[in-house]
């Protein structure tokens, strides 16, 4: 199938110089996000294992990591990575960085809404030994 039927196959492209550029750009930085050449995603877009449609799905990776989507998001996104290899390595490896930094990152030495309090309390004091140290 040539590039151009391909794009035409694509859900929101058309034929026009516009929607060619766009899908190129979308294939530069699908290709950088990946970490693959351009000819690989094209190829992936080909196969049936990428699609632009994945754009709207890489926007939702940590909201979908986070478990911050509503049911209804969640099942679409899970729907689609279901049907594409291409989104659902890029979700694993995502995945795979968010626990990595979870389990490393410090964690707060105590609730933030004690902290609020005590921050709020302490407002406007002065600070230690600021006092007649003149």
């Amino acid at each position: 199938m040539s590039d151009d039927r391909m794009r035409e196959d694509q859900p929101g492209t058309s034929g026009t110089a516009a929607a060619r550029a766009a899908t190129r750009a979308w294939v530069a930085a699908a290709a950088t996000r990946l970490g693959v050449t351009e000819a690989t995603v094209r190829r992936w877009i080909r196969s049936g294992r990428l699609n632009p449609s994945c754009r709207e799905v890489y926007g939702s990776v940590f909201p979908y990591l986070d478990r911050e989507l509503s049911a209804e998001q969640r099942a679409a996104v899970e729907r689609h990575i279901a049907g594409c290899p291409g989104c659902e390595e890029h979700f694993a490896f995502d995945g795979a960085v968010l626990r990595f930094v979870r389990q490393r990152a410090p964690r707060p030495l105590m609730q933030t809404d004690l902290q609020e309090r005590l921050l709020a309390r302490f407002k406007g004091r002065s600070s230690p030994g600021s006092e007649g140290s003149d």
